[in-house]
């Protein structure tokens, strides 16, 4: 799960930068912002939500754990393309950085341990072999 879990720091970065955005407003601040996280947005971190369903979705965890990375997946994608669209709104990008927080800090604390708790040693080890071909793809250079 390391490989995701690096892939968060850049999820994390952006939400507490969108999460600065509250009440702002500097438009040059704001619109900076919006720009860098949808470059991270579109190169990075919707490639890991994809990354996830494709890995984490089949897997044998809760039915309550996968739909809520589910649902929680399609709700941050329909706002975070909200974002998006000018006029920039701050308390929206704010909302978006939260709900990404929040969801991320989840992932780490409670679905990540699921999954390993849930499979057996030969899977992890399968596991841990498709997620390191996955990050081989990333660009972590999407910190401004």
């Amino acid at each position: 799960m390391q490989p995701f879990s690096r892939d968060h720091l850049i999820g994390l970065f952006h939400a507490q930068r969108l999460i600065k955005l509250q009440g702002t407003s500097d438009d040059q601040l704001l619109c900076e912002t919006v720009a860098a996280f949808e470059r991270a947005w579109r190169c990075e971190i919707s490639v890991h939500f994809a990354d996830e369903d494709r890995l984490i979705g089949p897997l044998p965890l809760s039915r309550e754990s996968l739909q809520k990375l589910n649902d929680e997946h399609v709700q941050l994608t329909a706002l975070i393309e909200q974002v998006f669209k000018e006029p920039f709104s701050a308390s929206l990008a704010a909302q978006v950085g939260n709900l990404l927080d929040a969801h991320i800090r989840w992932e780490e604390h409670e679905l990540f341990p699921e999954v390993e708790s849930s499979l057996s040693e030969p899977d992890l080890i399968a596991l841990g072999e498709q997620t390191a071909i996955m990050e081989l793809s990333r660009d972590r250079k999407l910190l401004p």
